[in-house]
């Protein structure tokens, strides 16, 4: 396994198939007609479908209708102008006040850079004086409140020379004249190198991804998006495309070398990832059969669309990789989000644990496991995960929720319901509790009494 260019990954693996209707969707956009015209490779968020912009390029309307780039670190700045022939784009801050921003700024993990000042960047000091200091020089207006005057500094000479002020701060490899001077309204100019669009617009030809077609998008959930990608004419992949990635990569990276030790039949198997700063995605295995939950939920409810024989047969592949993440592997992995939709099947309706986005890895000899919020699905949470007056976190919290999933594939509906007609039903567990200690039966129908039995078996797990 290893890590290539997600820019290059995405391109080759997503957008596969070759034809022009894609880019006809691609039509010029802006956020007002005094706004700048918005084509590849921006894209305005909302309205130009993903493939009409590169990764990083993506622009959006704000209330005022104006148009707005944000930038890692949270930094948002407003687009005056955009120049495709010479890949450059003009931006002011929206509060009229650039040097309040720029301490949070890192382009290292976006595709902009400084234009033309390559020569001249500077890691500058911020300090708030009072009374004046007229011989520091690089006076901020915008940051200075009544008596007290902030400066800009690359370097000062005697303690002497700051006896009235203090530092607040500090900015690091920026141009030292986006500070100095009075006139804090002006543009930044940043450029970009990748994708590189000039040849193809200096012959007034327009630029894009070649040839595209709209991906066959698998799924979507709230750390990140599937598609369905292709390694070679044979080897399909299903490619997890992370959404919000924060922090140095290190937790990331870790994770992603623990998963790639996993090796267990019932456990969905990590062939790769990308990551390419902020952007991550992950390359798992392509099974073609989707997830359990798409057979076990069906409008009749007595309906089991696999067999019970299979049904079973799934049970016992789930409850096997399960028990191998917690025992078998040199770390302990609890999953906190065992669920039917994080079971995948293969083209034998053989099951797979997936979607490990909230795991945690503890050693084995931890009997109890530190957690600072709750994690998982509503339904299948276990009552110690949700509230610590119940106990503590452990292993254990992913076999109730296994045993919520059993419930589920043997009543063929959601354990939480709030479309039943009894509201003494809603809750599915307490339903399903106070039928056995009465004695009755699920109300599973089985045409043989040979399935009764499995679905019973199932039942008492």
């Amino acid at each position: 396994m290893a890590a290539i260019s997600l820019y290059h990954f995405l391109l080759l693996t997503l957008f596969p198939t070759l034809g022009g209707a894609g880019r006809d969707a691609c039509k010029v956009a802006r956020c007002s007609h005094k706004g700048p015209l918005i084509r590849f490779p921006f894209r305005l968020n909302f309205l130009q479908p993903e493939h009409c912009g590169y990764p990083g390029f993506t622009l959006t309307c704000n209330p005022n209708n104006q148009t707005v780039l944000r930038l890692p670190s949270s930094v948002n700045l407003l687009v005056k102008k955009i120049d495709y022939g010479l890949q450059t784009v003009q931006l002011q801050d929206p509060n009229s006040c650039l040097p309040k921003q720029l301490p949070n700024f890192n382009l290292s993990n976006s595709p902009f850079e400084f234009t033309g000042y390559s020569w001249s960047q500077y890691n500058l000091s911020l300090f708030n004086c009072s009374p004046p200091e007229r011989s520091l020089g690089g006076l901020i207006p915008c940051l200075s409140v009544g008596g007290y005057r902030v400066y800009a500094i690359t370097h000062f000479g005697s303690s002497s020379d700051l006896k009235f002020c203090v530092k607040i701060g500090g900015i690091s490899s920026v141009p030292y004249d986006l500070l100095d001077g009075v006139d804090h309204q002006k543009r930044l100019h940043l450029n970009w190198s990748e994708p590189s669009c000039k040849v193809c617009e200096a012959q007034g030809k327009r630029c894009g991804f070649k040839n595209y077609t709209s991906p066959n998008k698998l799924g979507e959930g709230s750390y990140g998006t599937v598609f369905k990608g292709k390694l070679s004419s044979e080897v399909f992949v299903a490619v997890k495309v992370l959404n919000d990635s924060t922090g140095n990569g290190e937790e990331f990276t870790n994770k992603v070398g623990t998963m790639a030790r996993i090796h267990h039949v019932n456990v969905v198997r990590l062939v790769g990832f990308c990551a390419d700063g902020t952007r991550r995605a992950l390359v798992y295995e392509f099974l073609p059969n989707d997830s359990l939950e798409k057979f076990i939920f069906s409008e009749n409810q007595n309906s089991n669309t696999l067999g019970w024989e299979k049904l079973q047969d799934i049970a016992l592949g789930i409850a096997k990789g399960i028990e191998y993440l917690h025992q078998g592997c040199d770390r302990r992995i609890l999953h906190f989000d065992i669920k039917p939709h994080n079971i995948l099947l293969d083209h034998n309706f053989n099951p797979k644990v997936a979607d490990f986005g909230l795991a945690k890895l503890c050693s084995k000899e931890q009997s109890m496991v530190s957690m600072t919020a709750a994690r998982g699905t509503m339904g299948y949470i276990a009552p110690e995960v949700f509230s610590r007056n119940f106990g503590n976190v452990s292993y254990k919290s992913d076999v109730y929720s296994f045993g919520m999933m059993l419930l589920e594939m043997v009543g063929g509906r959601k354990n939480t319901d709030a479309t039943v007609q009894n509201t003494s039903q809603v809750y599915f567990p307490e339903w399903v509790y106070n039928r056995l200690c009465e004695g009755e039966e699920l109300g599973i129908k089985a045409e043989e009494e040979e399935h009764g039995q499995i679905a019973k078996r199932l039942e008492t797990l």
